[in-house]
């Protein structure tokens, strides 16, 4: 028997709201069979058991929340701050540090960050996510809390490889991690795996091709890396003074030179873009930048409230062009990065905000977070829908009665466009509860 669940709303991109509506989905193999109105004996018997429970609010479904760009590793009660005379590249040296890779527990400890980071999300409507791990540590903690994602190992090359000879340990190291994570993970039906090229400033362009190479064989889902996220990035492409030649000291005994000349973050890494690449924030991203992402569907994920923290002493406030590059034709999701630069890894909070940056209807931020970060890990044929045959990540919200209006019966298919923007204002709201969640059919989050 198929599980039926039952809601005064169900909310789905690219659709109107549908009134006194129920999703069915297969528990076994995680799909959703069908979304379709209520009958009228349904909806007499729903609204005679709800009168009772009518103080907590209308039941709303909606497809699982995504975040497209995480570091579950990096778990914080509160971002790490940045005073006045200091940079990214200070903010980094509290993130190496922070991740004890020098412990002989590192690996636990960064697993336990992965485990609080994990349970935060999905107790706030997060079923899927897209994360980028040290050495793949995220994998058994993804795989016992039952969340869907991909997993991207990180690895760092800012000096040029010569002649396709990747004699630096680190890659090398690299290389075996992913071929075992291959091995293991492949099959996977609900964790997929991914690999991150750190950042334009941490990978060159022929270290970045050596090692996509070296990986040719095995099965990775998509790349994922950072892009124009501070001006010091691209002062770097371009030879000039900057703050990251700091970083290059400390860890890599001193500073290093882009490998060619470039005129951004992009352009310095362009040649070896490839397709299934996703890239994180592009606040520095100029206009040529995001027709050349067009070309080749890079797609980029956009994460305001971090971009905000880290550029805070930059005014006018900077976050990527969003309505620019959805102009370009760039398919652009959202993401909170992790917690030791965003006040919190809640999506719908990420969603207000880029809704006040960029002047969004709640709408567009609400489809944002569903469709469009599926778009961004390349996973839209799957998730980010409520819809027959997509996969049954469903989340039920409690939505503040005395804000929305009920429902009718005999509400008609084409909604008022006020009562539409209402219902998807209020899902938006702080006042909403996110009250169960389901990934791939199995019920895991009861409020």
């Amino acid at each position: 028997m198929p599980v039926v669940c039952l809601a005064d709303w169900v909310l789905t991109p690219q659709q109107p709201p549908k009134p006194f509506h129920k999703v069915l989905f297969d528990d076994r193999l995680g799909t959703i069979i069908a979304v379709e109105p209520m009958t009228s004996d349904e909806i007499t018997t729903w609204q005679a058991e709800r009168g009772q429970t009518r103080a907590e609010g209308m039941v709303v479904l909606t497809p699982g929340l995504i975040n497209a760009h995480a570091h579950t590793e990096l778990y914080n009660d509160e971002p790490f701050p940045l005073e006045p005379d200091q940079t990214m590249a200070d903010w980094l040296m509290q993130v190496m540090a922070h991740r004890q890779l020098d412990s002989p527990d590192f690996e636990a400890i960064l697993q336990e960050a992965v485990r609080q980071s994990v349970t935060v999300m999905m107790k706030t409507g997060t079923t899927c996510i897209n994360d980028i791990s040290t050495r793949g540590l995220s994998f058994p903690v993804f795989e016992q809390l039952g969340v869907r994602g991909v997993i991207s190992p990180e690895f760092f090359h800012p000096k040029p490889v010569m002649n396709g000879d990747l004699s630096d340990l680190i890659p090398k190291q690299f290389i075996e991690i992913m071929t075992t994570l291959a091995h293991q993970w492949s099959a996977h039906p609900r964790v997929k795996l991914g690999v991150s090229p750190h950042a334009p400033y941490n990978v060159s362009p022929s270290a970045w091709q050596s090692v996509m190479q070296s990986l040719s064989s095995l099965d990775i889902w998509l790349i994922h890396s950072h892009i124009a996220e501070t001006l010091h990035e691209v002062l770097w492409v371009m030879g000039q003074e900057n703050a990251l030649n700091a970083v290059h000291e400390r860890f890599m005994g001193g500073t290093v030179a882009p490998e060619t000349a470039a005129e951004s973050p992009l352009d310095y890494v362009n040649s070896v873009l490839k397709s299934r690449t996703v890239l994180a924030h592009g606040v520095f991203l100029n206009p040529d930048d995001m027709d050349a992402m067009a070309q080749k569907d890079v797609r980029i994920v956009h994460c305001p409230r971090s971009n905000l923290w880290l550029n805070i002493h930059m005014p006018p406030p900077r976050t990527l062009a969003l309505n620019a590059a959805i102009a370009n034709g760039v398919k652009v999701g959202l993401g909170t990065d992790s917690a030791l630069s965003c006040p919190s890894l809640d999506m719908r909070d990420e969603a207000r905000i880029a809704q006040h940056l960029h002047g969004l209807s709640a709408q567009a931020a609400f489809e944002l977070v569903t469709l469009g970060s599926a778009q961004a890990m390349f996973w839209e044929e799957h998730i980010g829908r409520l819809e027959t045959g997509y996969q049954a990540d469903i989340v039920l919200w409690h939505l503040p009665s005395d804000v929305m209006p009920q429902p009718q019966a005999d509400m008609s298919h084409e909604l008022d466009e006020a009562i539409q923007m209402s219902l998807y204002a209020t899902w938006l709201s702080p006042k909403t509860q996110c009250h169960q969640v389901w990934i791939a059919g199995q019920h895991l989050y009861t409020r």
